[in-house]
């Protein structure tokens, strides 16, 4: 297909609700598959396209016309209809005469729109053209090889074809330019001197770790001001959106477009216009002119963002109950943190990052088990930095192969001075009283490489004031002079984060440990590190920095407060399966583990993860399999049992499709697996308990 051009065409939705042949359009884009059609009223450019081009489909036009037509005309896959490209076709022949192309043409699963290629300006500018009046569709116009291509990409990394198309394949496996676009964006963006130098000369702001400072993140705040009837444009369509103006703050202003100090606003405002509005930031500039033609720009200029700011700040100056109204928290969205993590480089699968806030906002004691270098620290340091507003709201602490006590964590009274407290030489000890001193917000204690010493001796005083609720007694000194606290209560809004490595220089974990805690697994894939290794990259944590402040107060009181955790019916039973079969090896849960279970599925899904058997098979990774460990006569006993309540259908040859079958199960792709995480790592613990003749959680 060396020679295959690419061509663009716009369809508009008719006036007319009785026009057929768009409904016909639409009836076959639905279906998944390569139908024909043909378009009609193609003015233009008609003698330069030929068989077997490739053609993609844009439905646009008046929304109007198209709520009136999809009533009238029900398709059920348009019911949430938005406008973009929605087809991809290939030319069969061509009638210039009659105006007329008849194609074969594919419906994508969904539409691509502006928001979708925020980051790749060259292609957004090549997909132009309108309808110009007449009826039905706009004339077609030639893309550049490369942006034809690119697009092919898209639609390939992004799974957005319904079925295998042929014609496509060769082009699929030459061509990666929409992948390498977006990951040159990403570099090129991630340390850029223009940006910084301007801010360098912009007036620094004071920064006070402890007190808490006014700043509100007003993005959301814009975009419903500007979708207000009297502010909105039909051009700023796709471009006014979440994803897109993070893009912008983090790529080009260094995350200080929307964050402001409500108490000194105008101040604030006079920062952010200097940003927007200041000549060197040439690649701003150069971004806006490639992208709709400046609309960026205007989007922030002076009769867009600039004037919400201005509006803002004159309505809280006339009232001055609306500065409480603005320093109000926002509701914490998880997706935001997975948008964030995205851009900084880091790629972890929605589960996943699904899976570790539930999980500390189930319990705040987490660890975090795996392969080394497979991103366990880098998601406890990214969640901390994006929702802290301060450094001081986190600490990352590595633990002591000599850590025998807990000194190393709190401190000790000094034997030869009697009126001093000796305090860590890390910040454990200081962020804990920061915490009791400022319960409002979220603290994190993350201990890097946990189990290089015995937990249970530097940790024992946390694992029982978790449950106990009692303070931690520090000394009996009558006069500190350091003024550290004779007792210190464990803070409800400290999370204490655990990474885990399992090698010859670690130790395990003991029951009582694994009992407290939420623990996750991190495991690298096959497909996982071959994109990888295609375009390796590092990470910029730093550009996650406060952007989900806001939301720190909402997260703490979403960990901290109590509701009704109760399970439903399938989920009591399902549990209750699993309970009676660990209690065959004595490896049963107590009420504290059934409570926890019943909470993490209930935060599972109100961070997003709503399929019934993912819940259950998280809750069953995360709090029942960590305590299995033991020989092979052991746990053979259990695992197949356990295994089997994993399926949705066990029959004679269970044994040999699985037990006997290890290195061919497909666990993604097979539809028999009901619970895949904790089968999967049932079947890895048996593998190693009939290689090895012992097997534990950690290890398999």
């Amino acid at each position: 297909m060396s020679n295959t051009n690419f061509f663009y065409v716009k369809i508009s939705c008719p006036k007319e609700v009785d026009e057929l042949n768009f409904y016909h359009l639409l009836k076959k884009l639905s279906k998944g598959v390569l139908e024909q059609h043909t378009l009609y009223n193609i003015p233009n450019n008609l003698h330069l396209a030929k068989n077997g081009d490739i053609i993609i489909i844009q439905i646009g036009g008046d929304s109007s016309n198209k709520k009136k037509y999809l009533k009238q005309n029900i398709i059920t896959k348009y019911d949430n209809y938005k406008n973009g490209i929605h087809a991809i076709g290939f030319i069969k022949n061509i009638n210039k005469d009659q105006k007329e192309v008849n194609i074969n043409i594919i419906g994508l699963k969904s539409s691509i729109s502006k928001s979708d290629l925020y980051y790749f300006p060259q292609f957004i500018n090549n997909l132009g053209g309108t309808t110009k009046g007449i009826p039905n569709q706009a004339g077609l116009y030639e893309l550049e090889y490369s942006i034809g291509l690119s697009l092919i990409d898209y639609l390939n990394l992004n799974n957005l074809l319904p079925s295998e198309v042929e014609e496509l394949n060769e082009l699929n496996s030459k061509n990666k330019l929409y992948e390498i676009a977006y990951k040159n964006f990403q570099s090129k963006f991630s340390n850029k001197k223009t940006t910084n130098d301007l801010i360098e000369k912009l007036p620094k702001k004071s920064v006070e770790p402890i007190k808490r400072k006014p700043l509100i993140d007003i993005k959301n705040k814009f975009i419903d001001w500007i979708n207000k009837e009297d502010n909105y444009k039909k051009s700023y369509d796709g471009l006014v959106t979440e994803l897109v103006l993070d893009f912008w703050n983090k790529a080009y202003f260094n995350n200080q477009l929307f964050m402001i100090d409500m108490e000194n606003l105008a101040q604030s405002i006079s920062k952010i216009e200097s940003l927007i509005l200041y000549s060197d930031n040439s690649e701003w500039i150069n971004y806006s002119q490639a992208t709709s033609k400046g609309a960026p720009m205007a989007v922030l200029g002076k009769n867009n963002y600039l004037r919400f700011l201005y509006e803002l700040s004159n309505e809280i100056k006339s009232n001055n109950s609306l500065l409480n109204q603005q320093l109000a928290p926002q509701i914490f969205k998880s997706e935001n943190f997975k948008k964030a993590c995205e851009i900084s480089g880091l790629n972890y699968p929605p589960q996943l990052i699904s899976r570790y806030i539930a999980s500390l906002a189930t319990k705040p004691f987490v660890l975090l088990s795996g392969l080394s270098g497979s991103g366990k620290t880098k998601i406890a340091e990214a969640f901390a930095k994006w929702i802290c507003e301060s450094e001081k709201q986190y600490a990352l602490v590595p633990v002591g192969a000599d850590w025998t006590n807990r000194e190393p964590l709190l401190g000790y009274p000094n034997a030869l001075k009697d009126n001093e407290y000796v305090k860590p030489d890390n910040d454990a000890l200081d962020l804990l009283m920061r915490a009791e001193n400022d319960e409002s917000r979220p603290y994190f204690l993350i201990l890097d490489e946990m189990n290089l010493s015995h937990v249970e001796r530097y940790f024992a005083d946390f694992l029982s004031t978790m449950e106990s609720k009692n303070d931690i007694p520090l000394h009996k000194i009558e006069n500190e002079i350091k003024n550290i606290p004779k007792r210190l209560k464990l803070p409800p809004n400290v999370f204490i984060v655990g990474t885990v490595n399992i090698d010859e220089t670690t130790y395990m974990f003991s029951p009582k440990v694994l009992d407290r805690a939420n623990t996750i697994e991190f495991r690298v894939k096959n497909k996982d590190i071959l994109s990888f290794l295609k375009e390796p990259n590092d990470v910029d944590l730093d550009s996650l920095k406060g952007l989900g402040s806001s939301m720190g107060s909402n997260f703490v009181d979403i960990a901290t407060k109590k509701e009704n955790y109760e399970l439903t019916e399938k989920q009591q039973h399902e549990v209750y399966k699993f309970f009676k079969e660990l209690q065959k090896s004595g490896a049963e849960f107590g009420y504290r583990t059934a409570f926890e279970i019943s909470k993490l599925i209930f935060k599972l899904e109100e961070f997003g993860l709503n399929s019934e058997d993912d819940k259950i098979d998280v809750a069953i990774m995360q709090k029942l399999l960590p305590k299995l460990h033991g020989s092979r006569t052991k746990l053979s006993r259990t695992l197949k049992p356990l295994a089997e309540y994993c399926l949705k259908n066990v029959d004679d040859d269970f044994e040999d499709n699985y037990f006997n079958n290890f290195d061919k199960i497909d666990f993604e792709k097979d539809v028999n697996i009901k619970y895949k995480l904790s089968f999967e790592k049932i079947m890895r613990m048996y593998k190693n308990a009939v290689e090895n003749g012992f097997a534990s959680y950690a290890e398999a």
